[in-house]
């Protein structure tokens, strides 16, 4: 791979950022908008008896925004550069997909990291919100959470080179698809029954009850860490090769004409 591809690509989306700074909504605009939900709801049941509520719903805004903005940040890189028009531009130069691929992640990486410094500076200053709460649980927390929305990334990607434009609206609304049904604002047990058989198979559920769990000062299971690691690999991976399987078919078929 070429560095100096890589670095083009950053920068080819670092210029678009720069020249339309409604892009910065999504960083922005819906953090402080959730921020302020639900830390609100969560001082409101502190005052009415709770002792961790503002702790336990801000903990779980840090950790879905923490999914959608990676996962947002890589799915629209690549929209992008369909939106432009510019896919059948990067298929004819020397561009790798792998660099391609490098470029969207590291670009993400670097939004994602904007938003939650943002976050979490406005969960201390409104609620007094401390990273502590969590403790060491958040760094396998933080690198599977990645890899999931890693994962999904690659699906819509994958989708959208499959179906064509039609499938974009998944790019929006997947990890917050997610988030009520793997129990991240409650326990899996308040949901409807086969609600509750469907979220047993989804690494983000045993991801977010151990978060839960180390927010309430009670013993975090290390089958749930472990859980939460191997699904989300697994995740990562098969969307990846769907990804790939989808790119083989828009080639053979000639798919670059949609967005030619």
């Amino acid at each position: 791979m070429s560095l100096r591809r890589i670095r083009t690509i950053i920068w080819r989306h670092a210029l678009a950022l720069k020249r339309t700074p409604i892009k910065w909504f999504d960083t922005f605009w819906w953090t402080t908008v959730d921020v302020l939900i639900f830390g609100s709801i969560g001082a409101f049941l502190e005052r009415s008896g709770a002792s961790t509520g503002a702790t336990y719903f801000l903990a779980a805004v840090m950790l879905v925004h923490l999914m959608y903005q990676f996962q947002i940040g890589m799915s629209t890189s690549f929209l992008e550069e369909t939106w432009s028009r510019n896919l059948i531009n990067i298929m004819v130069t020397p561009l790798r997909e792998s660099e391609l691929a490098v470029g969207f992640g590291l670009f993400s990486l670097a939004k994602t990291a904007i938003a939650m410094i943002w976050l979490i500076g406005l969960s201390w200053l409104a609620y007094s919100f401390h990273l502590s709460r969590i403790g060491a649980l958040l760094f396998p927390a933080v690198f599977e959470l990645l890899l999931i929305s890693l994962g999904l990334s690659w699906l819509v990607i994958a989708l959208v080179l499959r179906f064509g434009q039609s499938a974009e609206g998944l790019a929006w609304g997947t990890a917050f698809i997610l988030a009520p049904l793997s129990g991240l604002y409650s326990p899996t047990s308040s949901l409807p029954t086969p609600l509750r058989q469907f979220s047993a198979v989804l690494p983000t559920t045993y991801i977010f009850r151990a978060a839960r769990d180390a927010v309430l000062n009670q013993p975090v299971a290390s089958r749930d860490v472990l859980w939460g690691f191997l699904g989300s690999a697994v995740v990562c991976v098969l969307g990846g090769m769907y990804a790939l399987h989808c790119l083989r078919v828009f080639r053979q078929r000639g798919f670059v004409t949609r967005y030619s």
